[in-house]
Formats: C-alpha cells, sequence, structure tokens
C-alpha cells in the first residue's frame, strides 16, 4: 500500500505546481503604494531643499494633492510626468515633476480681508469727539 500513498502524493505534488503556474499568469511589476509615495517624497523634499524660502516657511506636504504649502498661502504643485505607455501596461507611475509655486499677492490678501466686513468698512465721518445725547438713549 506504500507505493500508491507515495505515488498519490508525489501525483499531489504536481498537480499543485501546475494549478500554481497556470493560475499564477504573468504578474506586473507595478510599486506598493508605500513605495511610490517614498519615490514622490523623494521629489518633493528635494524641491524643499533647494528652495530655502519654502524650506523657512513649510506648514504641509500632501500627498494627496501633490502639493505643498508654505509662507502665508504660498503652494508648489507637482503632477507626473507624462509617459507614453502600451495599452493595458501597468507598472511604477510616472516621477513626479514640479509644475508651479504661486503666492497671493499682498494687495490681493488686503482686499479679500477688506470684503469680509472688517473695520474699514464703516462710515467714519459721524465720528467725532462730541457725545450727543441721542446716541445715549
Amino acid at each position: 500500500m506504500s507505493p500508491k500513498i507515495g505515488s498519490l502524493a508525489r501525483i499531489g505534488r504536481h498537480l499543485f505546481a501546475w494549478m500554481l503556474f497556470i493560475f499564477a499568469g504573468i504578474s506586473h511589476a507595478a510599486l506598493p503604494p508605500q513605495h511610490q509615495n517614498e519615490k514622490d517624497l523623494a521629489v518633493i523634499m528635494e524641491y524643499i531643499s533647494a528652495n530655502p524660502e519654502v524650506l523657512s516657511g513649510l506648514q504641509a506636504i500632501d500627498l494627496a494633492s501633490m502639493s505643498v504649502y508654505y509662507g502665508d498661502g504660498c503652494s508648489a504643485r507637482f503632477a507626473r510626468q507624462f509617459v507614453d505607455r502600451p495599452a493595458g501596461w501597468t507598472g511604477p507611475a510616472a516621477p513626479l515633476e514640479f509644475i508651479e509655486a504661486s503666492c497671493p499677492e499682498p494687495m490681493d490678501m488686503l482686499s479679500e480681508a477688506d470684503d469680509i466686513g472688517g473695520i474699514t468698512d464703516r462710515a467714519t465721518s459721524a465720528c467725532d469727539m462730541e457725545v450727543k445725547e441721542e446716541a445715549c438713549q
């Protein structure tokens, strides 16, 4: 009976190996998210290190929107480089590249503050040092 048991085990191993080979298919080389984020962060950190004004006023790095926020409302945007790939290709994403940096102009910031109804919106021509009785009632 031992020859039958040994031959069944051998057939089972061969069957398992063939099934694994058939159903595994060809796997594509896509980077897991943590490795892709690490590559993206390295590009962003290289930009930050090369720009002292960004480094000194750094507030946040947003990997989801591929942006860096610094200073008084400033931001730097990144995007993926365009790489022409064949249809159905999967693999590592294209590397990030710097797109633009933008900062609001100081006058734009002042005009936005005035639009919210600050002290500069009040009419001050009626203000004087005299207190009238009508105002106290």
